[in-house]
């Protein structure tokens, strides 16, 4: 395992302690690697640092993402692992349904999604990334895209190309009754 990679990883695990469910990605991980990779891939393009309604937004996207793992493994549905994936994206949209950014000596700076991640936003914005009070305004942040953008950019920033264009596809069938 390279060093960054360990680093992903590394934060992932702080995210699943965060919200009590080691036990559940540890069985899920280690019979789906790709949804590790994705929820990692998330954890890496957001942080924690990035609000959803209630907690930061990943942590949001994985207790949905989880629960939807459960339901299939009730329903002894196939498709577990589509399931987690596409309730991962599901919760994701919230990052573009608001602006969210940093004060610095010139104003407010926001960061504009899909542009770059929230992470290189940060590191670029802030001297203390990891402390930096966030200015949140509950209006569409700039350059803000319809959710059927907002899945398949999200999804091609965190999941191999073409598992991000099958989930995209069977999300917005099953949402809107489109195809990308």
């Amino acid at each position: 395992m390279n060093g960054h990679h360990r680093q992903e990883s590394k934060a992932l695990g702080k995210v699943v302690r965060a919200i009590g469910l080691q036990s559940a990605a540890q069985r899920a991980f280690t019979v789906y690697p790709n949804v590790e990779g994705a929820a990692m891939g998330l954890v890496q393009f957001l942080t924690e640092r990035f609000p959803g309604r209630g907690e930061p937004l990943v942590h949001e996207c994985l207790r949905s993402a989880f629960r939807a793992l459960a339901e299939a493994r009730t329903e002894r549905r196939e498709d577990q692992a589509h399931a987690f994936l596409v309730a991962l994206i599901a919760g994701a949209f919230e990052a573009v349904r608001k602006r969210v950014g940093v004060e610095n000596d010139h104003g407010p700076t926001f960061w504009v999604p899909f542009q770059e991640s929230f992470r290189s936003f940060l590191a670029r914005e802030a001297p203390d990334p990891e402390s930096v009070e966030l200015v949140v305004l509950d209006e569409p942040a700039p350059g803000a895209v319809d959710e059927r953008m907002a899945a398949m950019m999200l999804a091609v920033r965190i999941m191999p190309a073409v598992e991000a264009e099958r989930i995209c596809e069977a999300y917005l069938r099953a949402a809107h009754g489109t195809q990308c």
